[in-house]
């Protein structure tokens, strides 16, 4: 019921290239799973969630965050790539990475993905 109210309400707008986008990210302490909405002129163009994996669930707070960042970034990056845009998060998800002495291989993963969006 939840989903068809929020459904029936939410008007989608068409992308507009020629205007910068902002990706507003939503997600809590929840270990469940995180949601995105593309936005432009504050209007949605698209929205997006995931459920993490087992694994995924144990990951660090950050690292659940960053992962938010990352799935967003693929999932809308032919509205992205090569453009300006303004990432809004609750949290710092990049910020942990830089007091992280040595990368895990993810880590890398992450940040190799993360610099074609600079």
């Amino acid at each position: 019921e939840l989903k068809r109210v929020v459904a029936d309400d939410i008007t989608l707008a068409f992308p507009d290239h020629s205007l910068p986008f902002l990706v507003e990210l939503f997600s809590d302490a929840s270990i469940y799973g995180s949601g995105a909405v593309l936005l432009q002129e504050g209007r949605p163009i698209a929205f997006t969630s995931k459920t993490f994996s087992g694994a995924e669930t144990r990951y660090t707070t950050g690292e659940q965050e960053l992962l938010a960042v990352i799935h967003a970034l693929k999932e809308w990056r032919c509205y992205l790539e090569g453009r300006p845009f303004t990432l809004k998060t609750d949290h710092k998800p990049l910020t942990f990475l830089q007091s992280v002495p040595t990368l895990n291989r993810r880590q890398a993963r992450w940040m190799e993905f993360l610099a074609r969006f600079v």
